[in-house]
């Protein structure tokens, strides 16, 4: 009889709230099971890339998901809720091998063939939970996201204490889920996208009047718009994607990438060439991100801080895994693509389909 499988991913779960949390269930799993000491993320530490990276184990210049939305030249208009994967998922690969499977707001399995769908509120653990615990009762592999972390982060900061009420509230909501296939063999999978950082000071650069300065006119775009008329184009993230539209702009491309960085206000400027070498040459022609803790958002400042992620900084994730057939093993280091392929080793399932992660677990591993 094959194993089942539990799959959660914890929105902004990044280890360090994690360890200032009081969750014993989740830590106990760390304990007990297969655990990465330092879990990474990929670029950027955006939640649709990095929910898509956690489901197919490929990185998104091969799945194609580069960011939360996308700046579609064909069509000449950003979008927003982006499904279009290039690969299979893991759910996908669970159907072909005679599983019943579910999806309670891991939104990237929505619309997959031969997996039953559940939208809901993922930052209601309560609701979130009573789901969930419904599904496995009917179904042979569950995923589920709570998200309640990452919205009281991006709220309060990551480490405030209603951030920490809700990690705490997800971790009791596992024990509880746990119970329900209590004496049956089954893998639980536990990860986290991104962490988040927090930013309480506000910056003076101005994006646009950098490239005033250089004669481009450039706008931020927001899901609908379409460029008309303008030069550069970018997307407000914490990694600002920029495109060269103008063949004046593309032919500045090198200057331009020299320039930002003499700004002193900038940590990161990323070339095409550097986006490429991330595994996301699609999210822009050129990216840049502020030093770590500064925003252009000086409103939200005044509230008194808030949490953000999608830059280098917000790389720390968590990767759990914990069933009969694991004992106590320590990986040194892991990625967010590694997560597909282990699960699948562990779960004894064999697929010819490529993956840019790898198991990172074997049997000579236990101790």
């Amino acid at each position: 009889m094959k194993p089942r499988l539990l799959f959660i991913t914890v929105d902004a779960l990044g280890p360090e709230i994690l360890a200032r949390a009081r969750a014993p269930v989740m830590k106990r799993i760390m304990e007990e099971g297969l655990s990465v000491q330092r879990a990474t993320s990929h670029f950027p530490t955006l939640t649709t890339p990095m929910m898509s990276t956690i489901l197919t184990g490929c990185l998104p210049d091969r799945h194609g998901i580069e960011c939360n939305t996308r700046l579609d030249l064909a069509t000449g208009r950003v979008r927003g809720r982006l499904r279009d994967l290039k690969v299979a998922t893991i759910g996908d690969i669970l159907v072909e091998n005679g599983y019943r499977v579910a999806s309670v707001q891991h939104f990237m399995l929505e619309g997959r063939p031969g997996i039953t769908y559940t939208q809901t509120d993922g930052g209601d653990t309560t609701g979130m939970t009573r789901l969930i615990a419904g599904c496995m009762e009917e179904f042979d592999a569950v995923f589920t996201i709570f998200q309640a972390v990452d919205a009281a982060g991006h709220r309060f900061g990551p480490f405030h204490e209603r951030t920490l009420a809700e990690v705490e509230k997800i971790d009791a909501a596992i024990g509880r889920l746990l119970e329900v296939w209590k004496g049956r063999e089954f893998l639980l999978v536990i990860s986290s996208d991104h962490s988040m950082s927090y930013a309480d000071r506000a910056s003076g650069f101005s994006i646009e009047e950098f490239f005033a300065s250089m004669n481009l006119k450039a706008t931020f775009l927001s899901e609908g718009d379409s460029p008309s008329k303008i030069d550069v184009a970018m997307l407000r993230y914490p990694t600002v994607p920029i495109f060269l539209l103008s063949e004046r702009a593309r032919d500045l491309s090198l200057e331009i990438v020299d320039r930002l960085r003499n700004e002193r206000e900038l940590w990161r400027v990323y070339s095409k060439e550097e986006l490429k070498s991330l595994g996301n040459g699609r999210y822009g022609d050129i990216a840049c991100t502020l030093n770590k803790g500064v925003t252009t958002a000086g409103a939200l400042v005044e509230t008194g801080g808030f949490g953000y992620h999608g830059t280098e900084g917000e790389e720390g994730t968590v990767i759990a895994f914990r069933g009969t057939m694991l004992k106590g093993c320590r990986i040194p280091a892991a990625r967010l693509a590694d997560i597909v392929p282990t699960t699948l080793k562990i779960l004894s399932i064999e697929s010819e389909r490529k993956f840019d992660g790898e198991n990172i677990w074997s049997c000579d591993d236990e101790r």
